[in-house]
């Protein structure tokens, strides 16, 4: 495998050769709606080499995904899980399993978390662990467990389930609408993470909606209709968690020249504001403003994941969405459960 810095020279060639061809694929769309298909090929491509690559690079920084087992052969050799940032079934050893042994009876639809590998010729979950560490297995399981397996033990520890009050949600999620949101795109990652605290603290936050040189149309062009006063939003940056709870002060719009300034540096080859004015008429786009409070944040290195919080595992926990318009999660019937435990997390 090539070493860090090439891997990263590749991924940055890459994003940017993707951001390319997705600018030109825009502008041809906006504007002629046919003759685009090529560039879309493409974009694929490119999107698909870059997923390659992070992943290589994740190896060398020990990056920890979250994931589910889905599969364990019946001689309870190897097993297989689903994660969101992956497209297929990553593979595992039982000789990756950190904390517990693996059995076909009792590990499927566990949630776990794990780095990756590259080996004979595929990725790989190495550091396979259990997000909850077996509370509920009782004594004859425990002796079974020991008997087949006694090495595991150094690393598991059984305790005494105890009966939790329920959980109450804070007032300030009562009576109004909590998006999830994601941050930025992964494309440019790097420079929007470099501008992030300058952004909430000058009030405001962004996304992206297509632009007819007066106002926002097709993409997010209800946005503006759909965010009111006194939302919140679940502020998200994908392959890290989430990093901030905003509240919504007015209503989404277009930029103002200060507001442009501020993200200069914040997306590909941006240096003035004219740069950025030309690339809104020249490709059919434009930002959208949101102006909001800050509620509670957290670095953005230390963003908040489900493994931080004690949330129960019965439920689904919401993160991982794709897009840049505000999300309701619908299948999470405790979203606002999961937002205020955030919240209250990130207080603390």
């Amino acid at each position: 495998m090539s070493s860090i810095k090439e891997l990263k020279d590749k991924l940055k060639n890459a994003q940017e050769e993707c951001e390319k061809y997705t600018n030109l694929y825009w502008g041809l769309f906006h504007k002629t709606k046919s003759g685009c298909d090529h560039y879309k090929d493409i974009i694929h491509k490119k999107d698909l080499r870059i997923m390659e690559l992070e992943r290589k690079l994740s190896i060398y920084e020990v990056k920890e995904y979250n994931g589910r087992i889905s599969f364990v052969s019946q001689d309870n050799i190897y097993g297989s899980l689903e994660c969101p940032e992956f497209e297929n079934k990553i593979t595992f050893h039982k000789n990756n399993c950190r904390n517990f042994i693996l059995k076909k009876t009792k590990m499927i639809e566990k949630n776990v978390s794990f780095n990756l590998d590259f080996t004979h010729g595929k990725f790989q979950a190495i550091n396979v662990k259990l997000e909850e560490n077996n509370t509920n297995q009782n004594y004859l399981d425990m002796v079974d467990d020991f008997m087949e397996s006694p090495e595991i033990f150094d690393n598991i520890q059984y305790s005494v389930e105890e009966k939790k009050e329920n959980y109450k949600i804070n007032p300030l999620f009562e009576n109004c609408d909590i998006w999830y949101m994601n941050g930025y795109n992964k494309n440019n990652m790097d420079e929007h993470l470099k501008i992030w605290d300058h952004l909430i603290d000058n009030g405001f936050v962004y996304t992206w909606g297509g632009y007819d040189g007066t106002k926002i149309i097709n993409v997010n062009h209800q946005l503006p209709n759909k965010l009111k006063n006194n939302d919140k939003i679940a502020w998200y940056f994908p392959g890290r968690g989430y990093v901030s709870i905003l509240e919504v002060i007015d209503t989404p719009r277009l930029p103002t020249d200060d507001e442009i300034k501020i993200t200069l540096h914040g997306g590909p080859g941006w240096s003035t504001l004219e740069e950025v004015k030309e690339s809104f008429t020249k490709y059919s786009w434009t930002m959208i403003v949101i102006p909001i409070k800050v509620l509670a944040k957290v670095d953005k290195d230390k963003c908040i994941n489900k493994c931080d919080i004690e949330w129960d595992e019965k439920y689904e926990w919401s993160y991982g969405y794709r897009g840049s318009s505000a999300i309701k999660p619908t299948k999470n019937e405790k979203w606002v459960d999961q937002v205020s435990m955030i919240y209250d997390k990130m207080l603390k």
